[in-house]
C-alpha cells in the first residue's frame, strides 16, 4: 500500500508535469518551490526512474514520466 507521502508525491508530480514548470505547481498546490522538488526528487527515488529530463531551458517529461501522468502526456 502506498503511504501518504507517496500519493502526495504524486499529486505534486501531476501538477508538475502539467505544466512543466515547478514554481507553478509550487504556486498551484501553495507550497514552497523547493517542497516541490523535494518531492519529485524523493518520488524518482521511490520508484528507481527519472520522471523528467531538465533542459537548457526548462523541463520535459521523461518517457516514465510521461507514462504516469494521468490522463497521458495531454497537458492543460
Amino acid at each position: 500500500m502506498a503511504s501518504l507521502q507517496t500519493l502526495n508525491s504524486f499529486r505534486i508530480f501531476a501538477a508538475a508535469a502539467r505544466r512543466l514548470n515547478f514554481s507553478y505547481a509550487a504556486e498551484m498546490l501553495n507550497v514552497a518551490p523547493s517542497a516541490v522538488s523535494h518531492q519529485i526528487k524523493e518520488l524518482k527515488k521511490h520508484l528507481g526512474m527519472a520522471l523528467f529530463d531538465r533542459l537548457h531551458r526548462g523541463l520535459a517529461l521523461a518517457s516514465a514520466g510521461e507514462t504516469l501522468l494521468p490522463g497521458g502526456a495531454s497537458r492543460i
